[in-house]
């Protein structure tokens, strides 16, 4: 089982009360989730920043580009944090989340918890290892229809950039995985796990 993190900081200038340490301690303790990778997405104000190390969330954590990305959450409009356990594919840089995917007019990255059943290994000369991968693939080629062809179990927390569409996070569970909020009081932060 994965596990997801994460910080959706509506504030303009929000000081932190103790949203970083929130995140931080999150690595550590999300190795119950999963120990085979960890990886972090976070979107700020003009740019995306994307960091995965096959390695559990405490050594992640001692990474020192991970541990600065961590260390902005309240200063970032999104953090995403995202533990694997390797349920399909092997333990890899590759395999680890948060997944990519774009051309010249959209970029997708996102990360997902559960399993879905009889994905394919390969689709328009990409191969995919990994079910989470091509699960956000499908969403970043279909938008919302490609939840048709999902069989299993997901929460997924994914951000798009697109020319036409602009910014935007999204979430999608399926009720096989849960997903929790918790709202900061008095700011327009909300926390959220699964």
């Amino acid at each position: 089982m994965c596990g997801i993190l994460a910080v959706f900081n509506g504030e303009k200038h929000f000081a932190g009360n103790g949203v970083d340490e929130f995140m931080k301690a999150g690595c550590i303790t999300g190795i119950l989730r999963g120990v085979d990778s960890t990886g972090v997405f976070q979107v700020n104000e003009k740019s995306t920043s994307v960091h995965k190390l096959p390695l559990d969330g405490v050594n992640f954590l001692s990474n020192k580009r991970a541990n600065s990305i961590l260390g902005a959450s309240a200063r970032s409009k999104a953090t995403v944090l995202h533990h694997r356990a390797a349920t399909k594919g092997s333990i890899s840089q590759e395999n680890c989340h948060p997944f990519e995917h774009s051309d010249t007019q959209r970029y997708l990255v996102g990360v997902h918890n559960g399993g879905i059943d009889a994905y394919k290994t390969k689709e328009d000369n990409i191969t995919f290892e990994v079910d989470s991968d091509w699960a956000l693939y499908q969403i970043f080629k279909h938008g919302k229809d490609a939840f048709k062809q999902f069989n299993g179990a997901y929460a997924l927390v994914w951000y798009t950039d697109e020319v036409d569409n602009g910014r935007k996070m999204h979430i999608a569970v399926n009720g096989r995985r849960e997903f929790h909020f918790a709202p900061v009081k008095d700011k327009n932060v909300i926390l959220a796990a699964s």
